[in-house]
């Protein structure tokens, strides 16, 4: 299934903080992301602009702010996710 709006990114988002035992930096979940998803990703998503980070990660980003908003994970410092302990977690 492609990958093609912000709410996509969710659900994988979620997934790997919890592999990581429920907290992990940033630009590890993006590269988590990446290798996984880059294949599913909607091509525009893939486009490279100058001087601006690729817009797969801008998603990633709304996509946390998403989370956050739904306290599905918070933001104990500005490089590191967290889930809430309410989630549940798959392991």
């Amino acid at each position: 299934m492609p990958i093609t709006s912000v709410e996509d990114f969710c659900t994988p988002i979620l997934s790997i903080i919890d592999e990581t035992g429920g907290e992990a930096p940033v630009d590890y979940i993006c590269d988590r992301f990446i290798m996984r998803h880059k294949r599913q990703l909607d091509p525009s998503l893939l486009t490279e602009r100058e001087g601006q980070d690729p817009k797969w990660r801008e998603y990633i980003n709304c996509a946390g702010d998403d989370l956050a908003a739904k306290h599905y994970i918070r933001r104990p410092r500005p490089t590191i996710w967290e889930l809430y302990e309410r989630q549940v977690r798959s392991g």
